[in-house]
């Protein structure tokens, strides 16, 4: 069996714990919401080609219009391509048949009255909204850790329309009277004769009408003589036997006309359910092992093979506290690559301080006039203080609008390539950065702030986690237009930086354009370099294909098999083409691709859920 933790996560949100039933409806899953920070308890019914009407979807809306405390409340439902989800409250605590199960004795009467109070209280608030559960048993009544009664299932209940209720579906024979059985039109009372059953089974430990076969439950329902309740039992007043049995007549006429009526007649009988819900309390803490058991409609519970349940850490963290890490990782990328841009504005004016005018290969005069514009009106105690605040600005775009502080620091990043007398480059640049963002930089978060993070990582020396973290974050169809966006920005701004190769960049621009142009044109005449870029292409889609499961042994096989893909293109092609990588490459190369594989290891170690960087905060 896997680990519960490798399975992928359900609808992006929901992480499974435990399988607890499986059944005829599919399986019912106890998963950790990773938004609100609780468990939850998922219904899993798979979609019937054949079927026009989705399944589950009438037990979800018709349990979610009813409010009461003895209720188990449906948060959701939602629809896959494969199977139809019913989201429900987790109920930390066994099913009264797994209590009956375990229990060599009869349950105390006080026990059996708070038993039957909570399934009273349950279906009159049904029945109010016109409403019928129909499928009134033990396995369908749960027992929470304060002791408190939860009905659940309301897979056959039925809606009153214009013509009454409609014929059942189904049910449990020995829960189900005649009419429900030959499958005649049912009413309250048939929940009321469940209700009367499950009484009887409660007092007696035994269930009279169960038979092999719908027919033969018919006979022993019409014919048999039961043994009253009190001659099994010393503390049932024999009053409560006409009770019962009133209530469990064939003929539906002859019966108490609602639940409520049946339960005031009862209630006197059945001993004080305030110190039966004490006594449900203590039989729900010895049952350890059914503990948190959600809805369980005809299923065997299943045991979780004595695997340790553990939230990671990521999902332990509250919804905004994730938010704002993924606010403030998109503030700090969108600041550094604004600071690059603005350096140039430094060397610039360093380059006027020392030698008196701006270092210029003579390519673009009208550039290096307006350098020395924004240099000479700029004081030089002035400097540090304006690009400061300009980058903070853009931090605080980055983080409240991620896609706005991409924008803001390309066009920052591409004005200082601008000012260092290079403009080929900065338009280049800015191409790149309109494609990138028409195609996929607008989408989402995610994809502004993966590649905004080139210039950190570079500066880091890990750029070769931009191709690893695209695929982690961002769906296959967007990660490989990502990577080459990030791949094409190191191939300009390496280069500017004083960087003779693709496996870092400095925090600023040199200032001699000259020098930065010979670096640029040498890059892009090794076909190195366009190899290194196919290789992010296939890394970063090889990732995204494999953290589509969600589970982080997956996350991680696929960050290995990533990395391998750029170590293939960085060292055993060149090997192949004749090439000598010196030693310093080889050090350099594997500390740039340890750290980037690291980088992913650790967002897999602690649980960041893949495909998604900033949280939307609840």
């Amino acid at each position: 069996m896997a680990r519960p933790l490798e399975r992928p996560l359900i609808l992006n949100r929901y992480r499974p714990l435990e399988t607890r039933g499986e059944g005829g409806f599919g399986v019912v899953d106890i998963a950790w919401d990773t938004r609100l920070q609780r468990r939850v308890a998922i219904k899993r019914i798979a979609l019937q080609t054949t079927d026009n009407e989705i399944p589950g979807i009438q037990e979800a809306r018709t349990a979610a219009m009813l409010s009461d405390a003895h209720i188990v409340n449906v948060l959701d439902f939602e629809i896959t391509n494969t199977e139809a989800l019913i989201i429900m409250e987790n109920i930390d605590g066994p099913t009264l048949d797994d209590i009956l199960a375990k229990s060599s004795d009869l349950l105390d009467i006080d026990a059996i009255g708070a038993i039957i109070y909570g399934v009273a209280q349950a279906l009159e608030c049904a029945h109010e909204n016109q409403v019928l559960h129909l499928d009134i048993k033990p396995d369908n009544i749960l027992i929470d850790r304060s002791g408190r009664v939860k009905v659940t299932d309301f897979g056959l209940s039925e809606l009153s329309g214009i013509s009454g209720y409609r014929e059942p579906q189904g049910g449990t024979i020995g829960y189900m009277p005649v009419e429900q059985l030959l499958m005649q039109e049912v009413d309250q009372r048939t929940d009321l004769w469940a209700l009367a059953a499950l009484t009887y089974k409660l007092l007696t430990g035994v269930n009279p009408f169960v038979a092999s076969d719908a027919q033969h439950s018919v006979a022993l329902i019409q014919d048999t003589e039961i043994v009253l309740p009190s001659a099994f039992r010393e503390d049932l007043d024999p009053a409560a036997d006409a009770i019962i049995v009133k209530a469990l007549a064939a003929d539906r006429a002859q019966r108490y006309n609602s639940v409520s009526e049946f339960y005031q007649e009862l209630a006197t009988w059945l001993g004080d359910a305030q110190l039966g819900r004490r006594e449900l309390r203590a039989l729900a803490d010895v049952d350890k092992i059914n503990s948190e058991n959600p809805v369980n409609e005809d299923a065997e519970t299943q045991p979780d093979d004595d695997i340790p349940i553990t939230i990671p850490l990521w999902d332990r963290l509250r919804p905004r506290t994730r938010g704002v890490f993924g606010r403030t990782a998109s503030a700090v990328t969108c600041a550094t690559m604004a600071w690059l841009g603005l350096s140039s504005l430094s060397a610039q004016a360093n380059a006027i301080a020392t030698s008196g005018q701006i270092t210029s290969i003579g390519v673009d005069q009208p550039a290096l006039g307006v350098a020395s514009i924004l240099t000479s009106v700029t004081p030089p105690e002035m400097q540090l203080p304006l690009q400061l605040g300009i980058a903070a600005l853009v931090a605080l775009a980055g983080a409240l609008v991620p896609q706005l502080g991409a924008v803001l620091a390309l066009l920052i990043l591409s004005a200082g390539i601008y000012l260092m007398g290079i403009p080929l480059l900065a338009i280049g640049l800015l191409l790149v950065a309109a494609l990138w963002w028409l195609l996929v930089g607008r989408r989402s978060a995610a994809d502004a702030v993966v590649v905004t993070a080139l210039p950190l990582l570079g500066i880091l020396w890990m750029p070769f986690a931009l191709p690893l973290l695209a695929g982690y974050f961002i769906s296959w169809k967007r990660s490989w237009i990502a990577a080459l966006a990030g791949g094409l920005l190191l191939v300009l701004i390496a280069p500017l930086s004083g960087s003779p190769d693709l496996m870092h960049c400095l925090p600023n621009f040199q200032a001699s354009s000259q020098a930065a142009w010979g670096l640029f044109t040498a890059t892009i005449q090794n076909p190195q370099t366009w190899i290194t870029l196919v290789a992010w292409v296939l890394s970063a889609l090889l990732m995204a294909l494999l953290c589509r499961r969600g589970t982080r042994m997956s996350c991680f096989i696929g960050s290995v098999l990533a990395t391998a893909v750029l170590v293939v293109a960085t060292v055993v092609v060149p090997l192949s083409m004749g090439l000598t990588l010196g030693l310093g490459y080889i050090t350099s190369l594997t500390a740039c691709l340890s750290l980037s594989f690291i980088v992913v290891a650790v967002l897999t170690a602690i649980g960041v859920t893949p495909h998604s960087m900033i949280q939307e905060e609840e």
